[in-house]
């Protein structure tokens, strides 16, 4: 799965990196696939990074809900995306660049809003698996601020 997804990316024109380690207090925790594209829109260089967690079952597939009345403009996807202090102040500004909408993360109209894995007895494995992938997320943000926002620790 985590080989389906990085070509995936890489078909997109993303750099991927498979089986990544992050540093949680100590505790190293693997990111399945991260996926990295570089934008130059008006002279400003957006970097966006996806950290991907990978599932697949045979017996219990993943299953997200939807609603047609769950609609979201990909605007609001730019716009609500994670990023560091800068990233987040130009993802809102950049929100409506026709360009961001090219790497497909953000033409979705219609957005989960919760999901589970089916027949499963565990209902909070969705929510636990949701919860890794921010705060892997969260991780791998405050690593880069580490190694290029602020390579001194100024």
């Amino acid at each position: 799965m985590e080989y389906f997804t990085s070509l995936a990316f890489m078909k997109m024109k993303f750099r991927t990196l498979q089986s990544e380690f992050v540093d949680d207090n100590g505790t190293p925790r693997e990111i399945d696939v991260l996926a990295y594209k570089d934008y130059n829109i008006d002279d400003t260089l957006l970097r966006l990074s996806c950290v991907l967690e990978c599932k697949w079952s045979k017996d219990k597939p993943w299953i997200i809900f939807t609603s047609e009345n769950s609609k979201m403009a990909p605007s609001a996807s730019v716009a609500q995306s994670l990023g560091n202090e800068t990233g987040s102040a130009l993802l809102w500004l950049l929100a409506g660049e026709e360009k961001l909408y090219e790497t497909k993360l953000y033409d979705k109209e219609i957005c989960g809003f919760s999901g589970r894995q089916s027949f499963s007895k565990d209902s909070d494995l969705f929510y636990s698996t949701i919860q890794s992938t921010i705060n892997k997320t969260i991780i791998d943000l405050n690593e880069y601020n580490k190694k290029i926002v602020n390579p001194l620790n100024l």
